[in-house]
């Protein structure tokens, strides 16, 4: 809260349990900051003694559970599921690109609001599209419901597209996080046939809603790469870890899509 990352505290689903052979989820509820006193603090030192030493928590979930990940029952963690997503769209002259805007840098001043909130994670990099923790809904019950919906939330939120916009949207990884202590991630990836000239003017609304509400999350540039090597290259140099994650496997989905003619 000193720092100005935390606005506000919204209950979030967290990951219980995970069945792979019935492909089911057991879920609960728990808030936002669950999650900075867990997953995203696994490397901070000054707060747990041992002896003479600072140690992170990191080092306490290793010391019980070696080189593995800790198990999802764990309550020390909240586990919270996030999602993220890596929308493609076709140029005026048919490539077909990644959108990937780059995050908004600490404490981005304003003419309106003045000095914006800090982002909680990744800023400053190019990133996914549109990325979150899924929120909790009482009344949620299928998979789009709870994910696929909540990514088209964020997705509306961070650059201003709509499900309305997507020709399609799929989930194509299911993974945990080694750096937050295997948090669980939801990776998508879409289609939109908006035109690139749309698809600017509506991020930079999303921009202007952004500052009204004192946190900018995104700003008005994307990664714009001339050959597929290039892209890789500048997501490694300047790119989240999380959005090269995503690409890894939206290439794949979007190969499949263009020999379906999805595209």
């Amino acid at each position: 809260k000193r720092e100005g990352k935390l606005d506000r505290d919204d209950p979030v689903l967290r990951l219980h349990a995970y069945n792979s052979q019935r492909k089911t989820l057991r879920v609960q509820r728990c808030n936002y900051s669950d999650g900075l006193r867990s997953n995203y603090a696994m490397d901070l030192k000054g707060h747990i003694k041992l002896g003479a030493a600072d140690v992170s928590f990191r080092a306490v979930l290793q010391a019980q559970y070696g080189r593995r990940l800790p198990p999802l029952s764990d309550t020390r963690l909240s586990n919270a599921v996030g999602i993220a997503m890596v929308l493609f769209y076709k140029t005026e002259h048919g490539e077909i690109l990644p959108y990937l805007p780059r995050r908004a840098k600490p404490g981005i001043v304003s003419e309106t609001v003045g000095t914006t909130k800090k982002q909680a994670v990744f800023s400053g990099g190019y990133h996914c599209t549109a990325s979150g923790e899924t929120m909790w809904k009482d009344a949620a019950r299928t998979f789009k419901e709870v994910f696929t919906q909540d990514m088209c939330r964020e997705l509306y939120e961070e650059v201003g597209l709509t499900e309305q916009d997507l020709q399609w949207i799929h989930p194509v990884s299911f993974c945990r996080e080694l750096l937050r202590g295997g948090k669980p991630q939801l990776f998508f990836a879409g289609f939109t046939k908006v035109p690139p000239s749309e698809i600017n003017a509506r991020r930079r609304d999303a921009i202007q809603r952004q500052i009204r509400q004192g946190r900018q999350e995104i700003e008005d540039d994307v990664l714009i790469a001339d050959t597929p090597e290039q892209l890789y290259a500048q997501l490694w140099s300047h790119g989240t870890i999380e959005a090269v994650a995503n690409m890894t496997f939206a290439q794949d989905c979007a190969i499949l899509a263009h020999r379906a003619r999805q595209f």
